[in-house]
Formats: C-alpha cells, structure tokens, sequence
C-alpha cells in the first residue's frame, strides 16, 4: 500500500478515535518517520496504542 495511503487510513483511524485534526496529522507523521527510520515498535503498531481506548 501507498505511503500515503497508509497516512490517509492513520488520520482516519485517530480522528475517529477523538484526535484532533492537528493531533492526528502530526503523529501521523511521526509514525510514518518511524516506520521510515526502521523503529516499528513506535510506528505502525504504535497506532493501536493511541487509538485503544482501554
């Protein structure tokens, strides 16, 4: 899939969760930094972290 796409369905997932237009472009970002940069543990995973709400 697309970088972009990734971004795209990152955005949606944290906004559906409660985030901030702003908050959920800016981790986005971060996270797709982290995948970039080979730090999974804080990237695409670190997503169903932020959007739990448990």
């Amino acid at each position: 899939m697309p970088e972009h796409e990734v971004g795209r369905l990152c955005v949606r997932a944290l906004r559906a969760a409660g985030a901030a237009p702003s908050a959920a472009r800016l981790l986005t970002h971060s996270i797709l930094d982290a995948e970039r940069a080979g730090k999974r543990a804080v990237g695409l995973a670190h997503l169903f972290d932020e959007v739990d709400p448990g």
